[in-house]
């Protein structure tokens, strides 16, 4: 199965132990099916609730994973010194 933005999500969501309505309720938005949407790639999220998310599941690395590309992360892996300065711009994002 490909990775697509609506499965990253529900992973963070279900790895956090929240179900629909907890994580409607935690995002602001009106219902559960708006999540059900997210998650089944119907809606995008914006930047600022993909970062919103992240930030409620405590899912930060899977997000810049993600957006990073997982070939590209694993690459850096292989340095510690590499991946701490090609992460840092990505954390500023978090704080």
């Amino acid at each position: 199965m490909e990775l697509t933005e609506g499965n990253l999500v529900r992973r963070m969501r279900l790895l956090a132990g929240y179900t629909q309505q907890q994580m409607a309720d935690l995002m602001g938005f009106s219902s559960k099916s708006t999540i059900s949407r997210i998650e089944n790639d119907k809606i995008a999220l914006t930047l600022r609730d993909a970062k919103k998310w992240a930030l409620k599941t405590d899912n930060q690395d899977m997000l810049i994973a993600f957006i990073t590309g997982t070939q590209q992360v694993a690459d850096m892996v292989t340095s510690v010194p590499g991946l701490v300065g090609f992460l840092s711009p990505l954390f500023r994002l978090f704080v």
